[in-house]
Order: C-alpha cells, then sequence, then structure tokens
C-alpha cells in the first residue's frame, strides 16, 4: 500500500494549506507527499516540507495514522493508502512554492500555500483527506 507523509505546519492557531486551483476543481490539502523505498515516513515529512515549502523541519512528531482514499483529480497514485500525520510546531523558514510543485504551477494548475485558522478544518468542505481535517480539527483546538 503506498504511503504518504503528511505535515500539519502550525504556528499562532494556524495551519498551513495547499490551495490548489485547477480547471474544474478547487480545493486544500496538507503539505506532504510519498515516502521512498528505504525511507521512515518522518524523513519523508521532513524531506517533502523542504522541497515544497523550503522550510527546514527541526521536529516533526507523529500524530496519527489513517488508511484513506482520496478522489482521482488530486492524485495520480489511486486506491488507497497509508497517510502518516505529523504535527510541525517547531521549523525555521518562511513558506515559499518550491520544488515540482513550483516547476508545475501555472495558470491552470495553480498551487497557493495559505495560513487557514486551525478552526476553519471543521468547516472546509474541500479539503482533502477529510479524515485528516477532522482529527486535526479536534486534536489542535
Amino acid at each position: 500500500m503506498r504511503q504518504r507523509a503528511t505535515a500539519a505546519i502550525v504556528t499562532g492557531g494556524n495551519i498551513l494549506l495547499f490551495r490548489r486551483i485547477k480547471p474544474q476543481h478547487e480545493y486544500y490539502i496538507f503539505p506532504g507527499g510519498g515516502v521512498d523505498t528505504g525511507e521512515t515516513p518522518e524523513d519523508a515529512v521532513v524531506r517533502e516540507v523542504r522541497e515544497e515549502t523550503t522550510l527546514t523541519v527541526n521536529s516533526a512528531r507523529l500524530l496519527t495514522k489513517f488508511v484513506v482514499e482520496v478522489p482521482e483529480f488530486i492524485t495520480i497514485h489511486t486506491g488507497s493508502r497509508e497517510e502518516y500525520v505529523f504535527l510541525i510546531d517547531d521549523y525555521e523558514g518562511t513558506p515559499q512554492l518550491s520544488g515540482p510543485e513550483k516547476e508545475r504551477a501555472g495558470p491552470d494548475n495553480q498551487y497557493l500555500l495559505e495560513w487557514k485558522p486551525i478552526s476553519t478544518l471543521g468547516s472546509l468542505q474541500n479539503i482533502y483527506p477529510n479524515e485528516v481535517a477532522t482529527f486535526l480539527f479536534s486534536a489542535l483546538r
């Protein structure tokens, strides 16, 4: 089963999300990505956060793990996946889009880093995986 390391990057009551805008879809996802062969989920979340946001993670604490399904318009990896959710509240830098997301970004494929109040996680209808958002809404309030 595919594994993904998900980052809950928080500061001051806010959480960092990717806002994705495509021609027929607009939604939010959490930073993070696939766990490579021979890599731990913790190593993966540190690497992915650096690649996607330029942030340097000083500590990542595993909060939970889910088995989730995500809509096809979000990922090329269809089917179930294990989603490891890490709390990241100790990091350095200012988030900036970078890595493959920056390279793929364009008018019809936007990646916007946005700080959202944690309190909105319970009401965002277009956030994926929803199980992660619901868990974080309860755990971080």
